[in-house]
């Protein structure tokens, strides 16, 4: 039985089970479950991807949407549920859609946001929470090592043109992460993480970070004390609030991302 469980994880792993689609079909799914936010009609305007954790999309998500939108960023909210059909129980508890299998969502959202008419497509910002950032970072390994997600045929040439940052809100980088030993593409990346976080190991990221940082890596984080996983989304996001918001750490990562972004432009 071990052995049956050992195989049919390292299938998974290799995406042997996972459909496989085209950039162009991919986008064909993800398009309908695009949320998008713009300062007004003109543009183009520096434009957020974000993709939400594993329990979908939450109103903290569209918050943060708001937000940058007041700061005069366009942003593309990507839904990678929705189509799939998934109950996020499943997901958070790594039974189905890890990172590497997410990450076509990344290559596909952007090659549609590069088309769109209010986006300048130079000025891409990637953004994921928790799952998101898992999935962002296995993007960044598998591009950077000439690899493909698991759910594509093939990732195009200009796969990421025009991305010039990203920001990471608590990702997982352990086990089953193959972003676990950094990447190769000096993307200007900058970490949020909670220092009591139940849910996803820090150690792990950290580790990521520092093999990172010996490559010259521009990448920086900053740790939150005292709190747990997604103190940035709506206490009501949340089961039976299991995960709480806190207001005031809520409003200093909006303020620091604020800059960081900015130093970007």
């Amino acid at each position: 039985m071990a052995c049956v469980f050992a195989l049919g994880l390292f299938g998974y792993y290799k995406g042997w089970h996972i459909d496989k689609y085209e950039p162009v079909q991919l986008s064909q799914l993800l398009t309908p479950g695009y949320e998008i936010f713009t300062p007004s009609d003109q543009g183009p305007y520096p434009t957020v991807v974000g993709f939400h954790g594993c329990s979908g999309m939450l109103e903290g998500n569209r918050d943060w949407a708001r937000f940058l939108r007041s700061l005069g960023y366009a942003v593309v909210l990507v839904d990678s549920m929705s189509f799939r059909n998934l109950d996020w129980p499943a997901v958070c508890a790594g039974e189905t859609l890890w990172g590497s299998e997410r990450a076509g969502d990344v290559i596909a959202a952007v090659q549609d946001v590069r088309q769109m008419r209010f986006v300048d497509p130079q000025k891409i910002i990637l953004m994921g929470w928790s799952h998101g950032g898992w999935t962002l970072m296995d993007v960044l390994a598998l591009v950077s090592d000439g690899k493909k997600p698991t759910n594509l045929t093939h990732v195009p040439a200009n796969a990421l043109d025009g991305v010039i940052g990203s920001v990471l809100f608590y990702p997982f980088c352990a086990f089953p992460a193959v972003s676990r030993d950094g990447w190769t593409l000096k993307l200007p990346t900058h970490f949020v993480f909670a220092e009591k976080d139940s849910v996803v190991p820090n150690a792990a990221c950290y580790e990521v970070i520092d093999k990172l940082w010996a490559d010259k890596h521009p990448v920086t984080y900053y740790t939150y004390e005292g709190i747990d996983h997604a103190f940035d989304m709506r206490t009501s996001d949340f089961y039976e609030g299991t995960l709480q918001n806190v207001p005031d750490a809520t409003l200093a990562a909006r303020k620091h991302i604020a800059a960081w972004l900015e130093a970007l432009r």
